[in-house]
């Protein structure tokens, strides 16, 4: 590729087509490799994907400048003389045509560069959290809870003030109850509060009285389970009346 490169015109004075054609098969080759990896690749490493865009956007690049090359007029070099051993250091001489070719190559291969950046940071900053390829399938909402404040209304119900903070609406299904005994309390059919995006609910947690009862002084741990089967653990403490 670097010879086609070379006998393409970088660097000397007039054109050889044989190293054009050569730019274009290579550039050509590189490209549907690329593109092909960057559809298929994704369903075994996120990674490999983008590096299949970004080979696919090269090779377009090359085979661009190529094509810009193979069109520009084209003229076998005249041999090397004794006078011209030292040609290939000298400096170049280019046509018009030659620098707009060049030009045009520059702006193709910075755009591709521009581009294979922009893929590589969307992907990995767009779907933090949830997985996804950014590329292949569109990020999916996240959810997110958080306890913003609690209170013990009796021995066996407390309230829970819950923020949403996540992108998508929450519905909250079902809760469990763990004492620092280990005791377990489950309520599998909640009829939960459903919070969207930034909305503070209020969740009611109540217990039986048996398994578990909300004593003084004591420390429990409440998993919330969401509609999209999404866990989210949270500890209170029973203060102490003054």
């Amino acid at each position: 590729m670097v010879t086609g490169v070379w006998q393409a015109g970088i660097g000397r004075k007039k054109i050889v087509a044989e190293g054009a054609w050569l730019v274009i098969a290579v550039g050509a080759a590189v490209s549907t490799l690329g593109f092909l990896g960057s559809n298929s690749l994704p369903l075994v490493s996120t990674s490999a994907g983008e590096i299949g865009m970004i080979l696919g956007i090269a090779g377009s690049a090359l085979l661009a400048g190529g094509v810009i090359k193979a069109s520009v007029e084209q003229e076998k070099p005249k041999p090397l003389t004794s006078d011209s051993t030292s040609s290939w250091w000298r400096k170049p001489v280019w046509s018009r045509k030659e620098w707009y070719a060049f030009a045009l190559l520059t702006v193709v291969l910075v755009a591709a560069t521009a581009i294979s950046i922009s893929i590589y940071h969307y992907s990995q900053g767009s779907c933090t959290g949830c997985g996804c390829g950014g590329l292949v399938t569109p990020c999916p909402g996240r959810e997110a809870l958080n306890v913003e404040s609690y209170s013990f209304n009796s021995p066996t119900n407390a309230t829970l003030d819950i923020r949403s903070t996540g992108t998508v609406s929450v519905t909250m299904i079902d809760y469990y109850v763990k004492d620092s005994a280990g005791d377990v309390y489950s309520s599998t059919n909640w009829l939960g509060p459903t919070a969207t995006p930034n909305a503070l609910v209020h969740a009611n947690i109540s217990v039986d009285g048996n398994a578990i009862t909300f004593q003084t002084g004591n420390t429990y741990t409440i998993t919330v389970i969401t509609s999209r089967n999404n866990q989210f653990t949270f500890t209170v403490i029973n203060p102490i009346p003054p």
